[in-house]
């Protein structure tokens, strides 16, 4: 069975920050950035 993970509000502010400063070009790029393994759960 698979974990689901839980990310704190830590982790989602650096996430929103990098992408919203243009670090990144696209939620794919966050997502594989920050292993994150679904892209849904990367919503900007």
């Amino acid at each position: 069975m698979r974990k689901n993970n839980k990310y704190g509000g830590d982790f989602k502010i650096q996430v929103a920050q990098d992408y919203l400063s243009g670090k990144y070009s696209s939620t794919k790029e966050v997502t594989q950035a920050f292993c994150v393994t679904n892209k849904s759960q990367v919503v900007i």
